[in-house]
């Protein structure tokens, strides 16, 4: 059982590690453009090289090479270092709840209040899914695309009335937080 959760809690461990790599390489890459330097050294032509494929996604939505200062590497170290921490703490959670299965598997409260964690993890899941899968250019005509639309448009569709200020959608963000702490509150009383 330990070397489950062990396995788990290192594998988040080295999301965290690299995502914070990742943030650390666009924000250089800010600051390399902000100091003026050769965009044909060394440095400045390798660090657009590893990082523009992160970047492209938002280049169009927020005004492409038009910007007096490229703010997008900000903008992107931001949403990869959020994203990689929830990723990392959704795979911990992964980790202590199949310990906690293997551990004490026969009791009924336990099962259920560990099948509901799952559920919640994985409404999640499907949530963040539908965020990042149109970034990385994949669209409606994919069969998870879709499955992941008609699971998760019960709870998004209203939220989406609601949420939304100007082109920023923060509907996923409050859907997320809506099924955690709905979760949290069923898993309280069944334990």
């Amino acid at each position: 059982m330990n070397s489950i959760v062990n396995f788990f809690y290192l594998l988040s461990y080295l999301i965290i590690i690299a995502t914070t790599v990742i943030s650390a390489l666009l924000l250089l890459r800010m600051v390399v453009s902000w100091m003026g330097l050769s965009p044909f050294g060394w440095l400045s032509y390798n660090l657009r090289r590893v990082t523009e494929p992160i970047l492209r996604p938002l280049r169009g939505s927020f005004g492409g090479p038009v910007m007096r200062f490229d703010m997008i590497p900000l903008v992107m170290a931001i949403f990869v270092l959020a994203t990689g921490f929830f990723i990392a703490n959704i795979v911990n959670q992964l980790g202590i709840i199949i310990g906690r299965l293997i551990t004490d598997p026969l009791s009924l409260r336990s099962v259920t209040a560990q099948l509901i964690s799952l559920m919640v993890i994985a409404y999640t899941v499907l949530i963040l899914l539908r965020i990042l899968l149109p970034m990385l250019g994949i669209g409606y005509y994919n069969k998870f695309m879709r499955f992941t639309f008609s699971v998760t448009e019960p709870l998004l569709g209203p939220l989406r009335r609601r949420f939304v200020a100007g082109m920023f959608d923060f509907s996923p963000l409050v859907a997320i937080l809506i099924v955690q702490i709905i979760g949290w509150i069923l898993i309280s009383a069944i334990s």
